[in-house]
């Protein structure tokens, strides 16, 4: 078995409709599950490769290609490091920027809308990196490792900060293997950018391909109570064990929250103009240049 490619986020930037798309072409091959998640979850990765592909691949029919969307793997240097060492440099690698001052609140609403977040948006921004230094136990979470859970849900400026994973990526794979690309010119023309991924990945276009699929769309919960029990890990990680088991339990899961979803009007996905500027100007504008300079590209539509 082997890996042809990675998609590493970064997270609320297509990743998801970019999964759903790939895994219509009949020649790729993609985890059902899209966050497979292996090389950042420690618990997992000491099991090894076989665990990996036992663990994710069992509908595996012989594609051609292989390919992991996971935008948890831009949390830290190390899981994409992993990949690397378990394969060789020339596993291709995706990356999709977003305006991360958009990117941050988008992660921030989704986070509040699975009710983990109860912080208003600037207090959780200031307190973000003492969140990381959280040595709570999540019981039922994937992983133990110290701060994990937070750097999952509440690393919106963290994961909005892309020059130094970019400069890694070209430093260890080739600039060759890296494909950056804009979250923006994605949604405004799904069809052109999926060509162009098909291109780096070297892999013929395919007429089966769906472009019509959008997923992952910002949503609020109608019921907080509903919301507050399914995510109850201990409460689901008892169940999925005793009563129905892990996939079944998953199933039910995903349906009863999507009953309980309701989608984001415009004005409650948007901040003000003054808080954009004044988030862009604390925490970005520096890493924006630096992301310029890597890419050759002028990123004026990230700029307040």
């Amino acid at each position: 078995m082997k890996l042809d490619f990675v998609c590493i986020g970064a997270q609320k930037a297509g990743t998801t409709t970019l999964h759903d798309i790939l895994n219509t072409h009949p020649d790729i091959y993609l985890p059902p599950n899209k966050e497979a998640h292996f090389f950042n979850v420690e618990e997992y990765y000491a099991q090894g490769l076989d665990f990996y592909f036992e663990k994710y691949f069992q509908s595996y029919k012989n594609e051609k290609f292989i390919g992991n969307i996971n935008p948890n793997l831009h949390i830290d240097i190390k899981y994409v490091s992993r990949i690397k060492n378990l394969f060789d440099e020339n596993v291709k690698v995706v990356f999709i920027l977003r305006d991360p001052v958009k990117r941050s609140y988008s992660h921030y609403l989704m986070s509040k809308g699975r009710g983990f977040e109860t912080l208003e948006f600037m207090e959780a921004i200031k307190v973000e990196s003492k969140r990381f230094l959280s040595k709570k136990i999540h019981e039922g979470y994937k992983s133990r490792e110290s701060g994990h859970f937070e750097k999952n849900h509440f690393s919106y400026i963290h994961r909005s900060l892309y020059s130094e994973t970019i400069q890694f990526l070209f430093d260890e794979f080739g600039r060759k293997n890296v494909k950056i690309i804009l979250f923006e010119d994605f949604v405004k023309n799904i069809p052109e950018t999926i060509s162009e991924i098909l291109n780096f990945l070297e892999i013929s276009f395919s007429d089966e391909m769906n472009f019509k699929i959008k997923s992952n769309e910002a949503f609020v919960s109608k019921s907080k109570k509903l919301r507050n029990l399914i995510n109850n890990l201990r409460f689901l990680k008892y169940i999925s064990k005793n009563l129905i088991g892990e996939k079944t339990s998953k199933k039910i899961k995903m349906t009863i929250m999507s009953l309980n979803r309701r989608k984001l009007k415009k004005e409650e996905k948007e901040l003000s103009q003054l808080e954009m500027k004044a988030i862009f100007e604390e925490y970005f504008k520096n890493d924006i240049k630096k992301v310029e300079k890597l890419i050759g590209r002028s990123l004026d539509s990230y700029k307040y």
